[in-house]
């Protein structure tokens, strides 16, 4: 199986630098934008989808319906793969001098202390892992997976076999841009390999 992460598109909230997490964002034109180009080198590739799944906020479910070539009805809507939850915080400038207590957490969780009312990483880490686990033990070929920047980089640390805790450096290569592609596939002895990625 080939398991295809996505972050969704661009928002107005990323393009002014906001803090999002779980704020309902739209796409905006260059978000839609974004995702049209990544379908089409998926269609180049010559890759369709067995199964689509979304967060359930609307970014991610439009990122993918484009990317998927798919209704959005279609798509399996999945809690799990939703973004971190910044509490408070959402919506404020990641400048901002009140927005400092997560912006310096966010850069290294593993250090610093979690403001409260902030998703514990260990806590996204629970969720996105059974979701994985339940994906992989479906007879599929390819998976599409759209979802957030945050719950990807925690995707991203089990498919790249990671140990369970994520370290300071995995935690910034793990990054990922707005409609960025990681491709992984899942070895018969349990392992990932990672294909390739693809740049919106």
């Amino acid at each position: 199986m080939n398991i295809w992460l996505v972050r969704h598109g661009q928002t107005d909230y990323n393009l002014e630098h906001r803090i999002q997490g779980r704020s309902n964002m739209p796409l905006n034109a260059t978000g839609i934008a974004q995702a049209e180009r990544v379908r089409k080198k998926i269609e180049e590739i010559g890759v369709s989808f067995d199964a689509v799944y979304s967060s359930p906020l609307k970014r991610a479910v439009k990122t993918a319906s484009i990317v998927g070539n798919i209704d959005p009805d279609n798509i399996k809507i999945d809690k799990r793969i939703i973004e971190v939850n910044f509490g408070d915080f959402e919506g404020r400038h990641w400048k901002d001098k009140d927005s400092m207590p997560l912006t310096r957490y966010w850069s290294a969780p593993m250090y610093f202390k979690r403001p409260e009312g902030v998703e514990p990483v260990k806590h996204m880490e629970k969720r996105a892992d059974a979701f994985l686990s339940e994906i992989e033990a479906l007879d599929h070929d390819n998976v599409l997976v759209v979802c957030h920047g945050g719950i990807i980089r925690v995707l991203r640390r089990y498919l790249e076999d990671n140990p369970e805790k994520i370290d300071l450096f995995h935690w910034n290569i793990l990054r990922v841009k707005n409609c960025q592609v990681c491709e992984y596939k899942t070895l018969e002895n349990g392992k990932h390999k990672r294909i390739r990625i693809i740049q919106a």
